[in-house]
């Protein structure tokens, strides 16, 4: 496959999975509580033009958003991937790689993971078994500690 990057998931060499990624978003979300303000009446000599006071609670939320492909390769097959990942669903702190050159590797845990079956190469022969085996996939992937 062209143009996509191999992004790894891991738990302490329990297990590994390796996906074909064409696409990965990486967002943050920062906490804020708004509080409204009164507004003041022009009779009191004081206006305020601020809505809102906005607190700051210092903690950001990382979600990492990937979609790609596990597919039939020699050693793991595209099934074998699959239920490896059902596994690291259920697992706590899993690694996660991407990158070749300045790799970036984060530890969090599967919120979401989602497969849909595809047709892959299709074999020649009517009778054949030698047929390939893709999941078009999508993960959802929250940093952080586990406590």
């Amino acid at each position: 496959m062209a143009g996509e990057k191999v992004v790894t998931f891991s738990k302490t060499d329990e297990t590994s999975v390796e996906v074909w990624c064409t696409k990965l978003d990486h967002d943050f979300q920062k906490a804020l509580v708004e509080i409204a303000i009164p507004r003041l009446r022009l009779g009191d000599g004081f206006q305020d033009n601020s809505d809102a006071w906005l607190i700051d609670l210092g903690r950001v939320k990382e979600h990492i958003q990937i979609q790609g492909f596990l597919i039939d390769e020699a050693s793991p097959s595209a099934f074998s991937k699959k239920t490896s990942m059902e596994t690291l669903i259920n697992q706590r702190g899993v690694t996660l790689k991407w990158g070749t050159t300045n790799a970036t590797t984060v530890v969090g845990n599967i919120q979401k993971f989602t497969t849909t079956e595809t047709a892959g190469k299709v074999a020649d022969g009517a009778g054949s078994t030698d047929q390939e085996r893709v999941f078009a996939i999508m993960i959802s992937f929250i940093l952080g500690t586990d406590k």
